[in-house]
């Protein structure tokens, strides 16, 4: 798990040159995840964020939020979850994107 963080690190700096996204869409919580995060937060390329906030009390939860932490936008998936989001969310630099109605 660890060496495949290491790889993508290495490997997505190149991908998003390539690309040059103006926003990368992250999805829940699972490590792979956390290297797309962290190396679009390190290029300084907008990350929005899918499920932040949720809690599972697994070691996906601390990805989870680590990600969240890192995102620009964010899409939870319940009140609860918009609440800890929000909690957590930089207002200069974060949005809530949620109607936990739906």
């Amino acid at each position: 798990m660890v060496k495949s963080v290491g790889v993508g690190l290495i490997e997505l700096p190149k991908i998003f040159k390539k690309l040059k996204p103006d926003i990368v869409l992250v999805n829940a919580d699972r490590y792979e995840m956390l290297t797309v995060a962290t190396a679009a937060a390190l290029m300084n390329i907008p990350i929005a964020h899918v499920q932040g906030g949720d809690i599972s009390g697994t070691i996906d939860e601390s990805v989870r939020h680590a990600i969240t932490k890192l995102s620009h936008l964010h899409f939870p998936t319940s009140d609860q979850s918009k609440n800890v989001c929000f909690a957590w969310a930089s207002r200069r630099t974060s949005s809530l994107c949620s109607d936990a109605r739906r």
